[in-house]
């Protein structure tokens, strides 16, 4: 016998003793997965807003039953287009993040693109600049634990995702963050732990 066979084999006896049809079993399966999807799309578009602000609320989310999700629609500030990946990830449950979010300023909409693409090569500078500036201040206050910490930066918005192993070094963090130079807005993705 096949292994295959002996499997589905198995299962159908065990629905048999369970007094249920194997058919169930697979639909009850299937109906657990697609609700626990469906409770991670709603928690990750909840967490979407809080973290990023009423620009995230045009992000659609499909997550499927292998926790990976997509994040789908426009953004009129490129950090929220940016960062929503990060805010993802922070999620537990999901795995892997397909970010297919556009960017699409005012100035697209006004038909200003040309200025608008040189000042976004300027800016990717800038944000890299600041990644580095805030990589370097954590570092120099809270050592190692620095090296667990993802920084991106966008527009002068900084997310931190992360562990770190206690309180105070969550809250010394975040205040370093805040205290560089060219950091308008700190989005908390650190969770404390080992």
């Amino acid at each position: 016998m096949t292994t295959r066979r002996l499997a589905l084999t198995l299962v159908v006896a065990l629905a048999a003793i369970a007094g249920l049809p194997a058919v169930a079993i697979g639909q009850e399966t299937a109906a657990t997965s697609q609700d626990a999807a469906a409770s991670l799309e709603q928690q990750l578009a909840t967490m979407l807003v809080d973290k990023l602000g009423e620009d995230a609320r045009t992000i659609r989310v499909i997550v499927n039953s292998k926790g990976k999700a997509m994040l789908i629609g426009t953004a009129a500030r490129r950090s929220t287009q940016e960062l929503a990946k990060e805010v993802a990830l922070f999620v537990p449950g999901v795995k892997k993040v397909e970010n297919k979010v556009e960017y699409v300023p005012a100035a697209v909409a006004e038909g200003n693109t040309a200025e608008k693409a040189m000042e976004k090569t300027g800016d990717e500078a800038s944000d890299s600049g600041l990644e580095t500036s805030v990589k370097y201040h954590l570092n120099r206050e809270i050592g190692k634990t620095a090296w667990k910490i993802e920084v991106e930066a966008v527009e002068g918005v900084v997310s931190l995702r992360g562990t770190v192993p206690d309180q105070a070094r969550h809250d010394i963090a975040l205040k370093t963050a805040e205290s560089v130079k060219g950091v308008k807005q700190v989005v908390d993705l650190l969770r404390i732990g080992e």
